[in-house]
């Protein structure tokens, strides 16, 4: 879902185009930073296994590096790619994607660690982090993919065949990273996942050792989102890995949400949260009262804000005996009032307003992971195959997080040179692009128009081809301190 806030703030919508420009310089732009993900406590204990003789690591670099190579899949790797690193077949390569015992949430983990690990010293001051997660279709042409079935898009207004991949991503402000994702499917009003008869006899299945990592995955097929989402982050936390606020859209805030996350750490991790207009009561000095009616009897309590041309009005309620501050946020005075939530009941309606914008940045990782790196493109009606090639384009971004963090953010050479001011590069069509949304939105508000802004802006981003119709020309973005400031 379109992330309600401007995004002159946001991340940039093609982060990774400029390395992408020929083969061969995707590979030599990648070759030093390839080595920071090497070593065999990397892919320990994540493979049981050798493909017809042939060492599992190897073919998981081959994996990673077939986008790099203009190869689409692994049959177009063959074709012109594959004597570059092996003498094997494809279906050495199939054999790993199909692997139902490999540890590949592990080994996104694993990857994860050490990128954050290569950052780790090299930071010369304290920044603020986030958890964020979202979900996204990944698109399939037919029914008979294991396990798929219709979802419902809520940009399209349609049922595609898909699986949707919930995602939990950790940030700092300048680069984002995968952590975890679990595939799911829906049910549907008529139980029967969307899928007729034929669809439903012929889906493809293949039986698993119970206790394998597949089957834990394919059991996730159909754990309630927020459930999963809950174990996700706790995992991330064992891991070691933790962040000062997880922000989400409106589907994941409820109360089991807040209370499971609030437990953690004795409360490290602060909430900041899209909601529901619902009926859902809140406990103020004047009784319980649901979101609607406590924003119609404060409305002379509204202010607007000048930097983000956005009224608002904040209060400070009990949800479910956790205290909560409440920000009622609209962009014109025709538009819907959305509901901003965050368990930090000290922050100010602009910094929750500039954090909150942080979330953008998965929306910028799902369109390129899709548009870049084949993201859901995989055709295996394997299970077990769509986890990995989900995983491997998790790896690939993750990758290139660190080759941009490196190359853009910081010095290169083997180690960042701490303390070095941060200059980072900012698209020409990112700007033409915000000019355009800010143009929307005046008319809107100039114009008295009622439409659903975000979800329209969301839908013109996701169908235009921004690379055939704006040169990319590199420019920058100023980046101060702890948070990002609008620029």
């Amino acid at each position: 879902m379109y992330n309600m806030l401007h995004i002159k703030d946001s991340h940039k919508l093609f982060e990774f185009k400029e390395y992408f420009k020929s083969p061969t310089e995707a590979i030599s732009h990648l070759i030093d930073i390839f080595t920071v993900f090497s070593g065999k406590s990397l892919t320990r204990g994540i493979f049981e296994y050798k493909s017809k003789g042939f060492s599992p690591i190897n073919l998981l670099q081959t994996l990673i590096l077939m986008p790099f190579l203009g190869a689409a899949n692994v049959n177009s790797l063959f074709k012109r790619h594959y004597h570059l690193f092996y003498e094997g077949q494809k279906d050495c390569l199939y054999d790993t994607l199909r692997n139902h015992d490999t540890n590949w949430r592990k080994l996104l983990m694993n990857f994860a660690k050490r990128f954050l690990k290569t950052l780790a010293g090299n930071i010369s001051e304290r920044r603020v982090s986030f958890f964020i997660v979202d979900d996204s279709d990944l698109e399939k042409s037919t029914g008979f993919f294991e396990g798929i079935s219709r979802v419902f898009n809520h940009v399209t207004k349609t049922y595609p065949f898909a699986y949707k991949v919930l995602t939990l991503g950790y940030s700092d402000g300048k680069s984002f990273i995968p952590l975890d994702f679990s595939l799911h499917n829906e049910k549907g009003k008529k139980k029967n996942f969307g899928l007729i008869p034929k669809e439903r006899k012929e889906q493809y299945s293949k039986k698993r050792n119970e206790s394998s990592n597949g089957a834990h995955r394919k059991k996730e097929l159909r754990t309630q989102k927020g459930l999963n989402l809950i174990k996700m982050i706790k995992r991330a936390v064992k891991h070691g890995i933790i962040a000062d606020y997880l922000l989400t859209d409106s589907w994941f805030m409820s109360e089991n949400m807040i209370n499971e996350i609030r437990k953690i750490k004795k409360g490290a991790i602060h909430i900041l949260s899209m909601c529901r207009m619902d009926n859902r009561k809140y406990l103020t000095k004047n009784g319980e009262i649901n979101a609607p009616t406590l924003r119609r009897q404060n409305k002379h309590l509204m202010k607007r804000s000048k930097k983000y041309r956005a009224y608002y009005i904040e209060q400070v309620v009990e949800y479910k005996g956790v205290k909560v501050k409440l920000f009622f946020i609209r962009l014109s005075k025709r538009s819907k009032w959305r509901l901003l939530v965050t368990t930090n009941t000290s922050l100010k309606f602009t910094e929750a307003y500039e954090l909150y914008a942080n979330r953008w940045a998965i929306e910028v990782f799902f369109k390129e992971c899709k548009q870049l790196l084949g993201l859901g493109k995989n055709q295996s009606r394997d299970f077990d195959a769509q986890i990995a090639s989900t995983t491997i384009s998790f790896i690939q971004y993750t990758i290139l997080a660190l080759y941009k963090r490196y190359n853009a953010y910081e010095t290169i050479g083997g180690l960042f040179n701490t303390g070095k001011t941060a200059i980072t590069e900012q698209v020409f069509s990112d700007r033409i692009i915000i000019l355009f949304i800010e143009l929307i939105e005046t008319l809107v508000e100039l114009l008295n128009i009622t439409i659903e802004l975000e979800e329209t802006i969301s839908a013109i981003i996701d169908k235009t081809d921004i690379e055939s119709k704006i040169g990319l020309v590199f420019s920058t973005h100023i980046d101060i301190g702890v948070t990002k400031k609008a620029t």
